[in-house]
């Protein structure tokens, strides 16, 4: 799974002030941590608004780094306004465009990026937190819906 968040929080801890002012621990690093770093520096950089991380495999099953995302939508509502020339009657709905096609290219609706079924490990730990949930308050039984009641409820409050 290409869990680009995960990458991108790691990368912001390990480049935080507090961890990469720490000079004599980075000169300790073995070559293949720094040469890790180095990579994750350059797929997870903010040059040229992200351009090497926007150039990555981004198929599911996948977890984008949100925050990439979310700066596209800041551009495209403050950059482009809602009416075009000051009439409140004419809609700008190439904005509207530009904002479906960014929400669009998470693709929440792909059912391969929400399938885990592969991966055991997920159903097992679904099933141990359920079952450890139910030993300390164990499930409710459905109470009875009096339609009536419900009825005269809801007429009341029109």
């Amino acid at each position: 799974m290409r869990s680009y968040s995960t990458c991108m929080q790691i990368f912001s801890g390990l480049t935080h002030i507090s961890v990469s002012r720490l000079k004599r621990v980075t000169e300790a690093l073995a070559e293949r941590h720094t040469a890790a770093l180095d990579k994750m520096r350059e797929q997870f950089g903010a040059e040229s608004n992200y351009r090497v991380y926007r150039s990555l495999d981004h198929t599911s099953p996948r977890l984008p780094f949100l925050a990439v995302w979310l700066r596209d939508m800041t551009f495209i509502a403050d950059g482009n306004p809602l009416f075009y020339d000051n009439q409140e009657n004419i809609v700008n709905f190439d904005r509207w465009r530009m904002m479906a096609r960014s929400i669009d290219s998470l693709r929440l609706d792909d059912p391969a990026a929400t399938d885990y079924s592969h991966l055991p490990v997920v159903d097992n730990l679904y099933a141990g937190l359920y079952s450890e949930s139910v030993r300390p308050e164990p499930p409710a039984p459905p109470r009875p819906v009096r339609v009536r009641d419900s009825l005269i409820k809801c007429l009341s409050r029109a």
